[in-house]
């Protein structure tokens, strides 16, 4: 995956991504494979920085959907979101970017509850302060 995100463009990742899902779908296979498929997320993110691309991969959204285990999903959507606060520099005004970020935002503070871990809760706290803060909306 790594040779792929270094040398090809977003239409072939999405092709991957398109491939992987369609494979491990069946019989619910992806349940076995959560670390493969995390590390392809954490590869993905630490090779895109620039979010209108990585959200362009039409696939990207779905591959998370994968994840159906909710630690597990927690996870993935921390490190998307880790990623967008350290190189997100400038507020974004992308809708798709916000609404994307969004859905990963509520993904993880739905998984917080009164048995939560306090440093858990504010590690996504913190996350999600940092994405709120690198949004501009103008209406």
């Amino acid at each position: 995956m790594e040779y792929a995100l270094r040398h090809f463009g977003e239409r072939e990742i999405d092709t991957i991504l398109g491939d992987i899902i369609k494979h491990v779908t069946p019989d619910r296979a992806f349940e076995q494979h959560y670390g493969q498929l995390q590390s392809i997320v954490d590869k993905i993110v630490t090779h895109i920085h620039d979010f209108s691309r990585l959200f362009s991969i039409n696939k990207f959204l779905p591959f998370i959907d994968l994840f159906q285990k909710e630690s597990v999903k927690v996870e993935v959507c921390k490190l998307v979101l880790e990623t967008f606060v350290r190189y997100q520099l400038e507020p974004t005004s992308d809708l798709v970017i916000v609404n994307a970020l969004m859905f990963l935002a509520r993904i993880m503070h739905d998984s917080v509850n009164a048995l939560s871990l306090e440093d858990e809760m504010r590690h996504i706290g913190q996350l999600v302060c940092g994405f709120l803060k690198r949004v501009r909306l103008c209406f």
